[in-house]
């Protein structure tokens, strides 16, 4: 009997262990604290708490948290899931939002993990790590610097709030000024406010509007603190009455260093101090680039004067009345112009009319400031409406800035197209307006006499086109060295009806073509040279078989190089076995 009673003893106490749900000893999971886990919460306040929690056992657990009224387990991704596995050391976080709103009571023995179906094994943190949440009513805020007096139209002012917490921050504390005179009349600032710690002072800032409000009461609160009364006064604006001395203004626009003028203002009052007084120049002026400086005019005294100081720029503004006023004055009025920059008088005094060549060499334009006492600045030429437009170009311009008395250079570039003598306004950006005049034509034509002399086989007309660029008589230099040449033979088209022809010296004429052999067997108004030779012309049709043979049974043209008759063309024919030279035309 004594023996059973041992075991039956013994069999209820493992029973009784194995029913408590929270076992003793070494925890197979444990809950490690992350964040405080001691807090005091109202009724509208919502805090966080954390604790990671690891599995110690070999084996993988499905685990629960025990459920709190007030407490919700927060499962989104990165914490533990409701219910959660974890494997041996595996871990994650148990993030928990306690909430005052829903809480019924204190609490101080929690959180509860267990296995996943039962309460038979369940673990917790050290009481030092448990939950301790103290349920607490709002908290009274402290408001200091009310009632609170503000002015229309004046700066603005404060009251200043404390939270007298020791535990519990207050949350978007605020004036609520609707339904009161105050709404509308004043602006309230309380982004200082918006997280006030225990203990701390935060400040709700106002400014008032239009309007004088008496004494008025209104609540302040926050989101889990209690409405305490603050009050709020406007008063009507004493004002400062201004005068004005220095209207009209006339200012002077320069392209150098400005020239400042200023206004007079005094405050007439005898006991207000006027505050930042300004003018507004907005529109006009401000367009024109003209600036104030008001700073002299921040606090004027009774019966005193301050000066607002305005910099014109560079550009012309019409007559503008424009108030003047502070931020407690009467508004005051004054006209401000400004009148254009001084223009310099230049003159061009070399290099106009400029005769240029199509695709030669460019030519310059001087221009001279003729004033005494401004620059003159970034002088160009403008093409832009005139037949000069795309076909000439300014390449070079040292008139960027040309002092008194001084001369600069425009330099043109012409293209390869002919212009006649075309006007065009050079100006700079504070001169008076002077025109050029440029003309562009196109280089003289030329014909030219071989210095070598060949038999009938040319090698054809192409032959005969070949050995014109190749002779000696070619000019290298000068505006015809760059030409290309072809034989003037019967058929092959080397001049152009209308155009003019002239020796290598470019002035003297041979004649004005009326076909593409020059004008055929017409006197010319010049020998194309002075040296006699004879010339294969093929001028009657005799061409050497095309010039191509220099049998002496076979005949070619030829006319005489020094003669104006119409011999120049065609004086007889002899055999293609002769030598004699070629007429060269460019091309």
């Amino acid at each position: 009997m004594k023996i059973d009673k041992v075991i039956w003893v013994g069999f209820f106490s493992i029973v009784q262990f194995l029913s408590s749900p929270i076992f003793a000893g070494i925890p197979v999971w444990t809950l490690t604290p992350l964040t405080q886990t001691s807090f005091s919460v109202t009724p509208d306040s919502t805090v966080t708490a954390q604790y990671r929690v690891t599995n110690q056992s070999k084996l993988t657990h499905i685990l629960q948290m025990q459920a709190i009224v007030g407490i919700t387990q927060i499962t989104s991704s990165g914490y533990c899931a409701n219910p959660f596995t974890l494997s041996y050391h595996q871990s994650c976080i148990l993030n928990l939002q306690i909430q005052g709103s829903t809480l019924q009571n204190n609490v101080s023995d929690a959180p509860i993990v267990c296995e996943q179906g039962g309460a038979l094994q369940c673990y917790q943190p050290p009481v030092i790590n448990r939950l301790s949440i103290t349920l607490q009513s709002k908290i009274n805020l402290k408001i200091g610097n009310s009632p609170l007096s503000l002015i229309v139209g004046g700066g603005s002012g404060s009251i200043t709030v404390t939270n007298p917490s020791t535990d519990i921050t207050v949350t978007n504390i605020q004036a609520n000024l609707t339904g009161t005179a105050l709404a509308g009349n004043v602006m309230q600032n309380a982004s200082n406010c918006i997280s006030l710690a225990p203990g701390q002072t935060c400040a709700l800032t106002f400014s008032p509007i239009a309007s004088a409000v008496t004494l008025t009461s209104f609540p302040i609160a926050g989101v889990n603190a209690n409405p305490t009364a603050g009050q709020i006064q406007i008063a009507a604006a004493t004002i400062a009455t201004l005068s004005v001395s220095g209207s009209p203004l006339i200012l002077q626009a320069t392209n150098g260093t400005p020239v400042t003028g200023s206004l007079t203002i005094t405050n007439q009052s005898n006991t207000v101090t006027a505050i930042n007084i300004s003018a507004d120049i907005s529109g006009t002026l401000a367009t024109a680039g003209v600036t104030e400086n008001s700073s002299g005019c921040n606090s004027v005294l009774p019966q005193q004067s301050c000066n607002l100081v305005f910099t014109p720029d560079d550009q012309a503004a019409s007559s503008t009345n424009v108030p003047i006023q502070g931020s407690n004055t009467s508004i005051a009025s004054a006209n401000i112009s400004v009148n254009g920059p001084p223009q310099a008088p230049i003159a061009i005094t070399a290099g106009s009319p400029l005769a240029l060549t199509t695709s030669s060499s460019a030519g310059n334009m001087t221009i001279k400031n003729n004033s005494t006492t401004e620059n003159a600045l970034n002088i160009a030429a403008n093409f832009t409406s005139t037949a000069l437009n795309g076909l000439v170009t300014e390449t070079g311009n040292t008139c960027s800035s040309v002092t008194p008395g001084a001369s600069c250079t425009l330099t043109f570039t012409p293209g390869s197209t002919a212009v006649t003598q075309t006007n065009f306004p050079i100006q700079g950006a504070n001169t008076i307006v002077v025109n050029g005049a440029i003309s562009i034509t196109a280089p003289p034509k030329i014909i030219f006499l071989t210095n070598g002399t060949f038999n009938g086989n040319l090698g054809g007309v192409s032959g005969a086109n070949t050995k014109c660029n190749s002779d000696s008589a070619k000019p290298s230099s000068g505006f015809a060295a760059g030409y290309t040449y072809v034989a003037l033979l019967n058929g092959n088209n080397a001049t152009v009806s209308g155009l003019s022809y002239f020796r290598t010296n470019g002035s003297t004429l041979i004649a004005t073509a009326n076909s593409g052999n020059l004008v055929g067997r017409n006197a010319i108004t010049n020998s194309v040279s002075t040296t006699l030779n004879g010339v294969w012309t093929g001028g009657v049709g005799n061409t050497c078989s095309g010039w191509t043979t220099n049998s002496g049974g076979v005949q070619g043209d030829e006319g005489e190089s020094d003669v104006a008759t119409s011999g120049w063309y065609y004086i007889g024919t002899v055999p293609c076995n002769g030598s004699h030279a070629l007429y060269c035309v460019s091309q």
